[in-house]
């Protein structure tokens, strides 16, 4: 595979996420296998803040006009992946986007087309190549399709280097990590603050976010008043690293949820959209997570009763770590290239 066209998008609405892990597929072909990556995104203000504070070296920006229909995207997507020499089409958008008017066109134009989506429910779609990584889904129900669907959280997106990371020691509460989202499509977090500020098992509170929120300046005020010590990071290009300073962590129900379980690290999530609430409710079953619940519909005393009782009984915390590796092992990055390169017949050799 020389060159691969992406297709992903992000939004105040939609959040960072479809960009964030499409952003590390990309580096990851660029650098190990020397591929050339042409990657398409629909114009908006919060998803180029997002993407100006992350490393996207070697890789191809395009920024093209919104509101365009779902058939007019399969012409451009067409015309610039033939002109640039695309071997692959990339989708990594809502399950309800990836429809015959968009995907049909490229199939009759024998552009091979590889998805990422994370429906809860069973959904076939008509390309060469899917991915889900959603826990909630089960790989039997899609084993008459052989090797055309990776499913299950096995195989999410997230740094290579997670599946060689050692877990951390089990051990006290009081460092708290707080991530949600790269958009905080609700903004939660002022009220998620709010909620955490008389609870005095905590001491230490960081929180990761972007300036794609649109609300920096008004955290900083926010964090320079709490009782507690707080720590912001804005827009860090990765979060493998900072894990292992941490003791537990709140996130949303997106990627990071996936990251902080391969990482080892035990917490909790506050859902910013309702299928968010499917994965975390999931994972809680799988023993890997709390669900605080779903983040617009809880008042901040909810929240803090919840999260009180939380650190009451930490075992229902401290236990996931034994478990989370079992659940989502990091691994997905370096598989699903390989099957984007299996995709178009070559064999090739890490760099």
């Amino acid at each position: 595979m020389k060159s691969i066209l992406i297709r992903a998008d992000g939004r105040k609405d939609l959040g960072m996420g479809h960009l964030n892990r499409c952003l590390i597929i990309s580096k990851y072909l660029v650098n190990q296998f020397d591929c050339e990556v042409h990657f398409f995104i629909e114009d908006d203000h919060a998803a180029r803040s997002f993407l100006s504070g992350k490393d996207s070296s070697g890789v191809n920006l395009y920024f093209f006009e919104k509101k365009i229909s779902l058939s007019e995207q399969a012409l451009f997507l067409i015309g610039r992946s033939m002109s640039l020499g695309c071997d692959v089409v990339l989708f990594d958008l809502l399950e309800f986007n990836l429809t015959p008017e968009l995907l049909g066109p490229l199939k009759r134009n024998n552009i091979k087309i590889a998805c990422i989506i994370d429906d809860s429910n069973y959904r076939e779609v008509d390309a060469d190549l899917v991915l889900n990584g959603n826990p909630n889904q089960k790989a039997e129900s899609y084993k008459r399709f052989g090797e055309k669907y990776l499913i299950g959280p096995e195989f999410f997106i997230m740094d290579r280097n997670y599946d060689q990371m050692p877990l951390p020691p089990s051990g006290e509460l009081k460092k708290l990590l707080i991530t949600l989202g790269g958009s905080d499509h609700n903004n939660l977090l002022f009220k998620l603050l709010d909620s955490i500020e008389g609870i005095t098992q905590v001491f230490e509170i960081s929180i990761i976010t972007s300036r794609a929120t649109g609300y920096i300046d008004k955290l900083q005020n926010r964090a320079s008043r709490s009782s507690k010590e707080i720590e912001l990071f804005v827009d860090l290009d990765g979060l493998y690293d900072i894990w292992k300073r941490f003791d537990f962590a709140i996130t949303a129900g997106g990627n990071t949820l996936f990251e902080r379980i391969a990482a080892g690290i035990p917490g909790a999530t506050l859902c910013q959209l309702e299928r968010q609430m499917e994965i975390s409710d999931c994972f809680e079953e799988l023993g890997v997570n709390i669900n605080l619940g779903y983040g617009p519909d809880l008042s901040e005393d909810a929240i803090h009763k919840k999260i009180s009782l939380l650190l009451e009984n930490k075992s229902l915390l401290i236990d996931q770590v034994d478990i989370c590796r079992s659940i989502v092992a990091g691994a997905g990055l370096r598989i699903f290239s390989q099957k984007l390169k299996n995709l178009v017949g070559e064999n090739y050799e890490k760099k």
